[in-house]
């Protein structure tokens, strides 16, 4: 599931930072609740990019207020047409 695996990236790629990622569902919020900031974002889309095999595009990321809203990128360019 997507969920899943987007946890296990952040995991990785905000390893360091102060985000708590023990109980992250779709409604959590980027920034008040996992205290992101514009570099863990980018730290985050770096790792998306990886591991989903996409091109995260950068002009999508002020719509991103909840895990969900990533999510929904996700799968959005994971079923898009080549």
């Amino acid at each position: 599931m997507t969920l899943e695996r987007l946890i296990r990236v952040a995991q990785t790629a905000l390893e360091g930072s102060e985000a708590d990622l023990g109980h992250v569902t779709a409604q959590t919020r980027l920034q008040e609740d996992l205290g992101l900031n514009s570099i863990t974002m980018l730290m985050l889309m770096i790792g998306i990019e990886d591991e989903f095999s996409i091109r995260f595009p950068t002009e999508r990321l002020p719509e991103l207020h909840t895990v969900g809203d990533v999510v929904a990128v996700i799968e959005e360019l994971l079923h898009a047409p080549a």
